[in-house]
């Protein structure tokens, strides 16, 4: 049984994000799938308004690794946030074949952050 602790994750893939941590002002935590700063702007996480977690394929053939680690460095520059950064080896931008991966972190992250009871 979950604790009613008014945890409210919001899981989405960025390409069809409309900048929601500012839409819904009661999400507490967020789950990030393939985030694209190669493309879109990112600048309205500085600051970033709550933690979560980044999930990105190693073999992520539309974004640079050199985009993904310039993201974490601004968001690890935060105060008062955690943002942690999940890779999936050999996974590509749509995880094709590696689902299941993208699926345990998925489920590790709300595991940790949701109170059961």
């Amino acid at each position: 049984m979950l604790a009613p602790t008014n945890s409210i994750i919001l899981l989405h893939e960025w390409s069809f994000d409309i900048n929601i941590f500012h839409i819904h002002y009661r999400l507490n935590k967020f789950i990030t799938i393939s985030p694209q700063p190669n493309l879109y702007d990112f600048t309205f996480l500085s600051p970033c308004p709550i933690s979560g977690t980044i999930i990105f394929g190693k073999n992520d053939e539309l974004v640079q690794p050199d985009s993904i680690l310039n993201l974490k460095k601004r968001l690890n520059m935060q105060k008062n946030i955690e943002v942690k950064f999940d890779s999936i080896v050999n996974a590509n931008h749509f995880y094709k074949n590696r689902e299941k991966e993208l699926a345990d972190s998925i489920e590790r992250y709300i595991k940790d952050k949701i109170t059961i009871i």
